[in-house]
């Protein structure tokens, strides 16, 4: 049993005295430490005055990019220039260097509070670590072919993988890198196969003006570097890549897209309209010199937004609670307990996981976080939580104690 003055439910309220009781992964019983069940061997672990919240999901990383941290993007480089640069240098990185950095990567992360990653690879490293590591996960084969000619032979590689891929604590799933890394046909294929074997398909969406301009003009640093080796598949589309993949069945239902910064409002309620959930990273948005994602107008819209914090490589940073504060910073009106949200059981939904994880609920998965910080009678604790520096003094996962720092 773990006792702290307070405590976090799943509809973000506060149980101040509050108690969870778990038995093996599983929590068994929530609420005021006065009246929560517990058997009379159970180990009682008081935590003293801390916030107990579920555990932080990032829901997009790229541990590969790990050996390659700051390579930040000159302002007088192209986007499209830097990423091809930044993956270069990721494949020309020696693997014994790439595994060492992606496992100190998932250590950095699990300190800052995170319980579950999803990580976005090319090179199926970061699956095979993840397997050792004390983390929930969920990898992403990304699928990115700049020759028409070898697409088959690369799909045909992923799937065999993800066939044979079982594991309790990783789960799996595909997507092209974006609408433009695989021919229209090829990403028919990679949807089918993610709706008939049931994991999720991701996808970064409408990330850069480069890609807006390739799109609505066929144009541009993006269109030329995609048409050196092959012509561009795709018809114009004046009204850019969301409403082009949308009109074409690019995306499907319960999918995950990432950034979505150039997007219109009427998109983005028919993003909402299939159940797709939309992954903001703000603080690499600010960094790579995108424009901001318009998070008032999803909200209106009813999309599903959830928060991850992009490769370590382009902004140097792991921290949601660090993106939570950026993200407060530049939307004041919004409340804490919606950025939280974001972090928790909007990204669990978006896992279709939200029946397992996302909170401190009865029944799912222990994955929780006890944080310490300064915080004044008569402050508002969220608000305060999200401007503060929380120190992790606890974290469980899968029931396991991962952090132990209370004593």
């Amino acid at each position: 049993m773990y006792l702290a003055k307070w405590l976090l439910t799943e509809t973000m309220d506060l149980i101040e005295n509050g108690a969870v009781v778990i038995n093996d992964e599983k929590i068994v019983s929530v609420g005021p430490r006065s009246w929560v069940k517990r058997s009379n061997s159970a180990r009682i672990v008081n935590l003293g005055d801390v916030l107990l919240m579920p555990g932080l999901i990032n829901m997009h990383t790229h541990l590969d990019a790990s050996a390659v941290r700051g390579n930040f993007r000159p302002h007088d480089e192209t986007f499209a220039a830097w990423n091809a640069k930044l993956s270069s240098r990721i494949k020309m990185t020696p693997a014994v260097q790439l595994q060492s950095s992606i496992k100190l990567t998932i250590r950095e992360l699990i300190a800052n509070g995170v319980t579950t990653i999803v990580d976005t690879t090319r090179s199926g490293l970061s699956k095979e670590i993840l397997q050792q590591e004390p983390v929930r996960s969920w990898v992403i084969q990304e699928l990115y072919c700049d020759d028409i000619v070898k697409e088959t032979a690369l799909i045909d590689d992923c799937i065999s993988l993800l066939h044979d891929h079982k594991h309790s604590i990783v789960s799996s799933g595909i997507g092209p890198y974006a609408p433009y890394s695989l021919s229209p046909d090829a990403q028919k294929r990679v949807r089918l196969f993610a709706h008939d074997t049931q994991i999720l398909w991701q996808t970064h969406l409408a990330e850069s003006a480069e890609e807006l301009q390739a799109f609505s003009e066929k144009n541009g640093d993006l269109y030329f570097h995609m048409t050196r080796k092959n012509s561009w598949p795709f018809d114009l589309a004046p009204s850019g890549p969301v409403h082009y993949a949308l009109q074409c069945d690019m995306i499907p239902e319960d999918a995950v897209c990432v950034h979505c910064n150039y997007s219109a409002g009427n998109e983005l309620e028919q993003l909402a309209a299939r159940n797709v959930s939309i992954v903001i990273c703000h603080t690499y948005t600010h960094a790579t010199g995108h424009k901001h994602f318009p998070l008032d107008v999803a909200l209106k819209r009813n999309c599903n937004i959830c928060i991850g914090t992009e490769g370590i490589a382009s902004h140097g940073d792991l921290s949601i609670f660090d993106e939570l504060f950026a993200l407060k910073q530049s939307y004041p009106h919004i409340h804490a307990r919606d950025f939280i949200r974001m972090a928790t059981i909007n990204s669990a939904k978006a896992l279709n996981a939200h029946e397992k994880l996302g909170s401190i609920s009865e029944g799912k998965y222990a994955d929780f976080i006890a944080v310490r910080f300064a915080y004044s009678q008569g402050e508002d604790l969220l608000e305060t939580l999200l401007v503060e520096e929380p120190e992790i003094v606890l974290s469980v996962i899968n029931g396991d104690e991962i952090i132990a720092g209370y004593s």
